[in-house]
C-alpha cells in the first residue's frame, strides 16, 4: 500500500468491528463481515484485526464464543477466522470495549450495551484486563471506550467514561490504574523476539531480525517473565551446541539433566529446522528470571524468540484415531461379510488336486513376480507400464490362492521378513513385500471363513498378552508427538505382525504345515547369510568398523541387524540338527547352519557373539537336560576363551573402555533414557518417537559424538520409553505366557527347544540392542510366540 511504501514500519488497523448478530441486509455480522474481508483478498492489506468486545450483561467469566452471542468472548471469534483463513500471526486489538454503569437517578437515553453498576464495572474491567494478559496472547492494545467523553451530559456514553464531566475519577479508573501500577516489569503471556525490552544479553551476542547469535561459549541472557510456563524457540541443524538453562537460579524443571545436574537444551537435528522446547512449567504465579548459558553454536543463530505461556496445550488426536480404528473394523467387517459371496467353488477344487509341488511353486512363482514387478515399477512412476499391470492383476490371485493354501502364505512371510527393506521404493515405501504379503493372506483368510467356521475358540493367556502389548502399543502412540512416525511403527512393529500372529494361530496348521513355516524362517535366515558371506567374499557392501575390522552387512544397514536377526535362526538350526528325529530335515539344517554361523561371526555383533548364542545354547542345554547340561556349558566356556583373542580387536577392545568407548556411550544412552522416562512414565514418547525426542532433547552432552541413535539398546527401556510402563507390563506378561506354555512341551522336541533358545537369544541379545522394534525382528518374535502353542482349534465345515 501507499503508506507502507513510504513508511516501512507504519502498521495498519483494520477499523473496529461493531458486535452485531445480524446477518443482512442492513447490518452484519461482525464475524461475517471479516470472513467476507477475507474471502475478498483484502488480508495483505491490513496488518491488525480491530474489534469492539463489549461486556454487555455478562461479565470477562463468560466464555461462550457464539456468533449469536454478545460478550468480551466476542474478540475469541475474530481471532479464530484469522486462524481459519491461515493469518494467525496477526494481533487482536479492541479500540472498544468495557461495561457500561450509569449513575443512579441516570434520565438521559439508556444504554444500547447493557447496564451494570459502578463496582461491579470496575471489577469486571481488571478480570477482563487479567484474563486477556493470562490466556490470550495473540491480543495487542485493549483500548476502553472513553476516558472523558466529547459529548452531551445526557449520552449514554458517560456509563463507559474513566472520568466524570468534572473530572474525578470514577471507581473503574481506580482499578485500572492499580491494576496496571501492580503489574511486574516481566513480560506476560505471549511470543516475544529475541531483542526486547525484558531480555538482557551479557557477552559476545548479535542481535537481529533472525535472533539472537551466540559470539562465544558462556556467553549469557537473562529473561523476565510473568506466566507459568517458559519455552524456547530455537534453530538446530546439524551441529554440536548445547544451551544451560536456570529458573530463579534452579536448573529449568522442563528440560533433562547432565551428569553435573545442570538442564539443557539440544540444538543438533540432522537437517536444520526451528523448534520451540519448554524450559520450565507449573511455575508459581508471578514474576520469574530465566538464564541462558551457551556451550558453542557460533555463527548459528540458534536463539528465535521467548515463549511465556499458562501451561501445555494439548492437540485432539486421539478421538480422531479412535475413529479412524473404528472405521477400520467396520471396513473390515463388511469386506468380511461380502468377501463370503463370492463362489470361488470348482476352480479352488481344482487346485487343491494338483500335487503339493506344484500348488507350493505355483505360489511362489506368482509371489516372485509380483515382487519383481511392483519392486520395478510401482514406486518409480504413476504411469501403468505391462510390468505394473502385471503386478496388479497378481494381487487377486495370489488373494483366491492364500484363501486356499494360507499356510503356503504364511511360510512366505516367513521367508521374506528380512528383505522388508527390498525394494526400498516398494508401493511407493506404503508397504514392503512382507507386509503386502500378510495383508494379502489376511483377506485370503477372510475369504476362506465361507467355506468353515471356527469351533472350540479358546483364547491362551499367551492371546490376552498379546493382545495387551498391542493396546499398550495404541495408547502410546495417541499420545505420541509425532502421529505420523507412530502410526507408521505402530503398523509396521505391532499391527502387522500381530496379524501375522492372528493368522498362524487361526490357520489350520498340522505338524507338517507348521514345520513348513519353520523352514520358511530359515531358509530367509540362510538366504540373508548366503548374501552376506557372497559380499564379504567379494569385498561389496561391507562396514569397517573400529580399526578397519570389515564388517558383514548383506540385506540390512547395519551388520548389528545381521546379527540380530540370524541370532533368533540359529538356536533353531541348532536344536534341528541335535535333537530332530527328522533324517533328512536334520541333515539340511546341519549343513544350514555352516554358513549361518559363518555370517554370525563375520558380522562381529558383540551383542550376539557374547550374550545371544552363548544364552540360546545354555537355555536349550539345561531344558534338554541330562549330559546337554554340560555339554552346553562346556561350548559356552571353550566360545568364550576362544574369544578372548578379540580383546586385541578395536571393535572388542572398546567394551572395556569406559571414559570414550562403546560401553561409555551405552551408559550415558541409558541415563538419557532413564531421563526420558522421568518424564513420559505412564506411556513413553510413542512408538517410533525415541529418536527425534533422544537427539533434540535427552542426549547428554558429553555424548555429542553419537546424536543419531534410534532405540535405547536394552529391552527394558526399549519397551518403557516407546510404550510408558503399560507396555513394558504387558511385555513381562508376554514373556511369562511365553515360557509356561514352553514347560507344556516335551523336553526334548526339537522345535521347543528351537524356539525357547530363540527366545534367549532375544532376551539375553536385547539387554545391549534391539529386540523387537524392526519390521523383520517384530514378525519373527510374533512368530516364536505363535508357534510355541498347538493349534487347539477345530474347524466345521458352513451348511
Amino acid at each position: 500500500c501507499t503508506i507502507c511504501t513510504i513508511d516501512p514500519d507504519a502498521r495498519i488497523l483494520l477499523a473496529g468491528l461493531a458486535p452485531t448478530v445480524e446477518a443482512g441486509p442492513q447490518n452484519l455480522s461482525d464475524v461475517r463481515y471479516l470472513e467476507q474481508l477475507y474471502q475478498a483478498g483484502a488480508a495483505p492489506y491490513f496488518d491488525i484485526i480491530v474489534g469492539k468486545p463489549y461486556g454487555f450483561d455478562t461479565g470477562p467469566d463468560d466464555r461462550r464464543t457464539d456468533e449469536a452471542v454478545l460478550n468480551f468472548s466476542r474478540l475469541f471469534l475474530l481471532r479464530e477466522v484469522a486462524v481459519e483463513y491461515g493469518d494467525a500471526d496477526k494481533p487482536v486489538w479492541a479500540s472498544h470495549w468495557g461495561w457500561n454503569a450509569l449513575p443512579q437517578g441516570w434520565a438521559g437515553a439508556l444504554s444500547v450495551w447493557g447496564q451494570t453498576d459502578e463496582a461491579t464495572q470496575a471489577a469486571r474491567t481488571v478480570a477482563a484486563l487479567g484474563r486477556a494478559r493470562a490466556e490470550w496472547p495473540w491480543v495487542g492494545a485493549l483500548i476502553l471506550e472513553n476516558f472523558q467523553p466529547a459529548v452531551p451530559l445526557d449520552d449514554p456514553r458517560w456509563g463507559f467514561a474513566l472520568l466524570g464531566p468534572e473530572g474525578d475519577p470514577r471507581p473503574v479508573y481506580g482499578a485500572v490504574a492499580a491494576w496496571a501500577a501492580a503489574l511486574p516489569d516481566a513480560a506476560p503471556v505471549g511470543g516475544y523476539q529475541a531483542q526486547n525490552r525484558w531480555a538482557t544479553y551479557d557477552g559476545d551476542w548479535r542481535v537481529g531480525p533472525l535472533g539472537a547469535d551466540a559470539g562465544s561459549d558462556s556467553d549469557r541472557v537473562t529473561f523476565q517473565l510473568d506466566g507459568v510456563s517458559i519455552a524456547l524457540t530455537v534453530r538446530r541443524g546439524p551441529y554440536r551446541a548445547f544451551l544451560y538453562a536456570t529458573v530463579d537460579g534452579e536448573p529449568a524443571n522442563a528440560l533433562p539433566r547432565d551428569e553435573a545436574g545442570r538442564a539443557y537444551v539440544v540444538l543438533y537435528d540432522s537437517k536444520p529446522s526451528i523448534a520451540t522446547v519448554p524450559l520450565a512449567t507449573d511455575l508459581s504465579p508471578g514474576p520469574h528470571v530465566v538464564e541462558i548459558v551457551t556451550e558453542r553454536g557460533q555463527g548459528q543463530w540458534s536463539l528465535v524468540d521467548w515463549r511465556v505461556g499458562t501451561g501445555p496445550l494439548h492437540d485432539g488426536y486421539g478421538w480422531k484415531m479412535t475413529g479412524l480404528v473404528v472405521t477400520g473394523l467396520a471396513l473390515a467387517a463388511l469386506l468380511a461379510r461380502d468377501a463370503r459371496r463370492v463362489g470361488w467353488g470348482a476352480l479352488g477344487q481344482r487346485f487343491l488336486a494338483w500335487p503339493e509341488w506344484a500348488q507350493a511353486a505355483s505360489i511362489a512363482g506368482l509371489t516372485c513376480l509380483l515382487w519383481v514387478a511392483a519392486g520395478n515399477t510401482w514406486g518409480c512412476s504413476l504411469l501403468l507400464t505391462p510390468y505394473s499391470l502385471l503386478g496388479l492383476l497378481t494381487l487377486p490371485v495370489l488373494v483366491a490362492l492364500f484363501s486356499l493354501r494360507l499356510d503356503l502364505g504364511l511360510v512366505l512371510v516367513a521367508f521374506t521378513a528380512p528383505f522388508y527393506l527390498h525394494p526400498g521404493n516398494m508401493l511407493y515405501r506404503a508397504l514392503s513385500m512382507p507386509e503386502l504379503l500378510l495383508v494379502l493372506c489376511g483377506i485370503g483368510g477372510i475369504v476362506a471363513l465361507r467355506t468353515c467356521r471356527l469351533a472350540n475358540l479358546r483364547i491362551s493367556q499367551l492371546d490376552w498378552a498379546v493382545l495387551l502389548l498391542v493396546l499398550a502399543a495404541m495408547a502410546a502412540g495417541v499420545t505420541a508427538a509425532d502421529k505420523l512416525a507412530a502410526l507408521f511403527e505402530l503398523r509396521t512393529v505391532f499391527l502387522i505382525p500381530a496379524v501375522y500372529y492372528v493368522l498362524l494361530r487361526l490357520t489350520r496348521l498340522d505338524n507338517r504345515a507348521r514345520w513348513r513355516v519353520v523352514d520358511g524362517f530359515v531358509l530367509g535366515a540362510v538366504a540373508v547369510a548366503a548374501i552376506g558371506l557372497a559380499q564379504y567374499a567379494l569385498g561389496r557392501n561391507v562396514v569397517l568398523a573400529e580399526g578397519g575390522l570389515p564388517r558383514l552387512r548383506s540385506v540390512y544397514h547395519s551388520p548389528n541387524s545381521v546379527g540380530l536377526y540370524l541370532g533368533r535362526a540359529w538356536p533353531l538350526l541348532v536344536a534341528v540338527a541335535v535333537w530332530s528325529g527328522q533324517g533328512h530335515r536334520r541333515l539340511l539344517y546341519g549343513l544350514a547352519l555352516l554358513p549361518v554361523t559363518l555370517a554370525l561371526g563375520l558380522c562381529f555383533s558383540r551383542g550376539a557373539l557374547l550374550l545371544g548364542l552363548p544364552a540360546a545354547l545354555l537355555v536349550m542345554g539345561w531344558r534338554a537336560g541330562g549330559r546337554y547340561r554340560w555339554t552346553a556349558l562346556t561350548l559356552v566356556l571353550v566360545g568364550m576363551l576362544a574369544l578372548i583373542p578379540l580383546l586385541r580387536v578395536p571393535r572388542f577392545a572398546s567394551l572395556l573402555d569406559l571414559r570414550e568407548g562403546s560401553a561409555f556411550f551405552r551408559i550415558k544412552l541409558w541415563r538419557s533414557s532413564l531421563a526420558l522416562i522421568r518424564e513420559h512414565p505412564w506411556f513413553g514418547v510413542g512408538p517410533g518417537n525415541f529418536l527425534t525426542a533422544y537427539r533434540t532433547r535427552y542426549v547428554l552432552p558429553s555424548a555429542w559424538q553419537e546424536f543419531n541413535l534410534g532405540h535405547p539398546h536394552n529391552i527394558y527401556l526399549d519397551h518403557w520409553t516407546r510404550l510408558g510402563l503399560p507396555g513394558l507390563l504387558a511385555g513381562a506378561a508376554v514373556q511369562i505366557a511365553f515360557w509356561r506354555k514352553m514347560r507344556q512341551r516335551p523336553k526334548r522336541d526339537a522345535l521347543a527347544l528351537g524356539l525357547a533358545g530363540g527366545m534367549a537369544a532375544l532376551l539375553a541379545h536385547g539387554l545391549v540392542d534391539n529386540t523387537l522394534f524392526f519390521p523383520d525382528l517384530a514378525l519373527t518374535f510374533f512368530l516364536l510366540l505363535a508357534l510355541v502353542q498347538p493349534s487347539e482349534f477345530r474347524y466345521l465345515p458352513r451348511k
